[in-house]
C-alpha cells in the first residue's frame, strides 16, 4: 500500500508543475526510495529465512531470535537491546521448562465408538 501510495503522489506531483517531463524525474525519486525499502525488506526476509530452516535446532532453538529480526524494523533502535533481552529470557524460560516436551508429544488417539 506504501508504494501504491508514494506513486500516486509522485505523479500527482509531476501533475502539479505542468509540464510532463517532470513525470520521469518524479518516478524515478519513487524507484529510488522503493528499492531501498525493498532491499531492507529481502534482508530482513533472509535472516529470517536462515534462522528458521538452516539453523541447527530450529525453530524452537531460535525464536527469540527470530522474534527480534521480525521487530527489529517496527521498534526505535534504543528498544531492541531490552526487547532481545526480553525476549531471549521469555523463550529461555519455556525452552527450559516444557516447550520443546510439548511440541514433540503427540496426542493420544482418539477412541471410536461403534
Amino acid at each position: 500500500m506504501k508504494d501504491a501510495i508514494s506513486l500516486a503522489d509522485a505523479i500527482i506531483k509531476s501533475d502539479s508543475s505542468g509540464d510532463k517531463a517532470t513525470l520521469t524525474p518524479c518516478v524515478q525519486e519513487y524507484e529510488e526510495d522503493m528499492f531501498q525499502r525493498a532491499k531492507q525488506a529481502s534482508a530482513m526476509t533472509y535472516e529470517m529465512m536462515s534462522l528458521m530452516f538452516f539453523t541447527q535446532g530450529a525453530p524452537v532453538a531460535h525464536l527469540d531470535r527470530f522474534v527480534i529480526a521480525a521487530m527489529s524494523d517496527a521498534v526505535p533502535w534504543y528498544v531492541l537491546p531490552l526487547l532481545s533481552r526480553l525476549a531471549s529470557l521469555y523463550f529461555w524460560y519455556l525452552r527450559r521448562f516444557g516447550l520443546t516436551m510439548r511440541m514433540g508429544r503427540k496426542k493420544a488417539p482418539v477412541p471410536v465408538s461403534t
